[in-house]
Parts: C-alpha cells; structure tokens; sequence
C-alpha cells in the first residue's frame, strides 16, 4: 500500500462520524493488515487524557482501560509493530507521556 494512498485512507476515515461504524472499519483494517504470527499482545502504562471513549475509538477491540490516580493503563491491545508504534505516536501527539511498553 502506498503511502499517499494510505494517507487519503487515512483522512477518509475520519470523515467517518458514527464512532462504531469507525470502529469496525478499523477493526476490518487491522484483521486485513495483521499476519496472527505478527501480532502480539501489549500494554502501555501512560499519564495523560486518555478514556473509554479514545479506547473505543482507537484501540483493537479487546483494548482494556485502568485508571489508578493519575495513571492509566492499556491493557491486552492485540497489534502488530506497525500498529502499536502508530497508537504511541498518536498518543504522544495528544501529549501523554507514555511511562511504560510492555509485551
């Protein structure tokens, strides 16, 4: 997949307002794009604006969410390196300080 086609998919997802239907598509995307020998299961432990809503939105299903004090943690988020390393990037745009990575 080229990158500016993945760009324009990119910005064609967020046109998307129904946030389950994004949801799916999202889900659609990384069934199509993860190799299960790839995939593995990780856990992030940040500080930062992150809740239920964010999770649901752009974390795989399955995505866990702990809030102790002002720590959170994402648990059991089932993704390749690719993915992974796109949720960190993007929580580091919204200014979370990622504390942890784990797999």
């Amino acid at each position: 997949m080229s990158v500016e086609f993945r760009r324009s998919f990119v910005k064609d997802l967020e046109k998307i307002t129904d946030q389950r239907l994004k949801q799916q598509v999202r889900e659609v995307i990384l069934v199509v794009r993860i190799n299960p020998q790839d995939q593995r299961i990780y856990c992030l432990t940040l500080q930062g604006g992150v809740d239920e809503e964010f999770v649901a939105a752009y974390c795989p299903a399955g995505t866990t969410l702990t809030c102790t004090d002002d720590v959170i943690r994402l648990a059991n988020i089932r993704a390749d390196q690719t993915s992974i390393v796109g949720l960190v990037r993007h929580l580091h745009n919204l200014g979370c300080m990622i504390l942890a990575l784990e797999s």
